[in-house]
């Protein structure tokens, strides 16, 4: 069209999310229009333009994800002999995808990405971790366990971090031994270390209640400086099994047992999944009777001080007002908050114990991972859950929930996902594992509850 001559355009987009609205900037300037969100199952109000000498539209997404649907442009150029077709183009749509498998069970869900790495926990004790390589946003196309030297006990628990030394430490199942493995590529150098669990033995009934059953299951934390291990009746004990919830702290370079303190008090044994921030281990505790992972059917907060640890610690595991409904599978921190992902439904408290948000929507039975979207800055929650590859809410104030299934797989492994194939578990065991990588995206291991042969590979969520 010749210069100066004016358009006539009208800019519509069909997604959906509530993320997405558009915007008429006009030439020249460097802001645009106000930008109303619409209600999620709602389109964004269109834009016109009807502008002499360049007018622009841009689509806006406040989201972690691309926006979905269609991106699309019609209009006429008044008195041209030919008018321009309208355009329109697809977005992206998140992607849910996943390597192929392993030859290893998986076990836990604990995972850690470290220097192009994504580690994760196995059952077996001779390969305990499997690995998955990661680079400018592709993974490797199969999981390679690692070459271990050195044998473990009982295979990882699922409790895996990278500790102030730079090795892998992790739990054991059943037992009262710990793990750290100095990983260099494809192999490492497993060292066990035997801790003690007041109270019991380390093993127990093969079937509930368990009682006996004492040991650390998946709480590993590090403050920086040491690694803290929580032991409890790791399969459900009793509403008073206050008596074995031990936390111990580890020397990362002797792997010896620093100082460990009891907590006294009427609340239940520790949950999966522990967080430290702030001088406080953050941890849930369970009681048994529910139909969630290791019986448990609810459950407070507990902040345990570390500061002058022992004795600060002793007889002072602080609960919260807050009763989850189910296990708690991992704890972390987010806006100020603390935030659970409980079996079937999220928790948020404040730090100083008073209750911050009460969420009315859940991730799904099974529990699973919960990580918060700090790298590409929208705050947005993800979770994982049974028979769910992957959950969206947005923050707790008018947080709408969106399922991710594998529609749209990254191109990553042979397998062609579909929906169910990156689930957490079969069961109501649940695994806990899920990390953002540097670049944004999601990481998890699927199907962590043990039971699932031929179904050990790694999901990525492309957002």
């Amino acid at each position: 069209m010749s210069n100066g001559a004016a358009i006539n355009a009208t800019i519509t987009s069909s997604d959906k999310s509530g993320t997405t609205c558009l915007v008429y900037v006009a030439n020249g300037s460097s802001t645009g229009s106000s930008c109303t969100y619409p209600a999620v199952g709602s389109t964004p109000a269109p834009v016109t333009i009807a502008h002499v000498n360049d007018g622009i539209a841009v689509q806006y997404n406040d989201g972690p994800s691309a926006p979905g649907g269609t991106f699309s442009i019609s209009g006429n150029v008044p008195g041209a002999s030919q008018q321009p077709a309208a355009v329109a183009m697809n977005n992206p749509a998140p992607g849910v995808g996943h390597t192929a498998s392993g030859n290893m069970l998986p076990w836990g869900g604990g995972i850690v990405y470290n220097g192009g790495n994504i580690y994760f926990t196995q059952d077996s004790t001779t390969s305990p971790i499997g690995i998955v390589t990661y680079a400018n946003g592709a993974a490797s196309a199969g999981v390679t366990n690692m070459t271990v030297t050195g044998t473990l006990t009982g295979a990882p628990a699922g409790g895996l971090i990278q500790g102030p030394d730079g090795r892998l430490w992790g739990t054991e199942q059943n037992n009262t031994n710990i793990f750290a493995i100095a990983a260099a590529g494809g192999a490492g150098v497993a060292t066990e270390y035997a801790i003690s669990c007041p109270s019991g033995t380390s093993g127990g009934s093969a079937t509930p209640p368990n009682d006996n059953l004492l040991g650390p299951q998946t709480g590993i934390v590090t403050d920086g400086t040491s690694v803290y291990v929580l032991c409890a009746n790791v399969a459900g004990g009793n509403a008073a099994a206050s008596a074995n919830n031990t936390v111990i702290q580890i020397n990362p370079v002797t792997g010896s047992t620093s100082a460990t303190c009891t907590g006294v008090g009427s609340f239940g044994p520790f949950s999966n999944g522990a967080t430290y921030a702030g001088g406080v281990i953050f941890t849930e505790e369970l009681i048994k009777g529910g139909a969630g992972a290791g019986n448990a059917s609810s459950g407070n907060w507990l902040a345990i001080p570390l500061s002058n640890f022992p004795s600060s610690c002793t007889g002072n595991f602080s609960e919260s007002g807050i009763t989850g409904s189910g296990d708690g599978n991992i704890v972390m921190m987010g806006d100020g908050n603390l935030y659970s992902e409980t079996d079937n439904q999220s928790r948020s408290t404040s730090l100083g114990g008073a209750v911050a948000a009460n969420p009315t929507f859940g991730f799904g039975p099974g529990g699973g991972g919960l990580v918060q979207d700090t790298v590409l800055g929208s705050g947005t929650f993800f979770g994982t859950a049974a028979a769910t590859d992957l959950i969206m809410h947005s923050k707790w104030s008018g947080g709408t929930a969106q399922n991710f299934t594998a529609a749209l797989p990254l191109s990553i492994g042979s397998g062609a996902p579909s929906g169910g194939q990156c689930e957490v578990a079969f069961n109501a065991g649940g695994g806990f594992g899920l990390i953002q990588l540097p670049d944004g995206k999601l990481a998890w291991p699927a199907a962590t509850d043990g039971n699932e042969s031929g179904r050990n590979w790694i999901c990525i969520a492309n957002l």
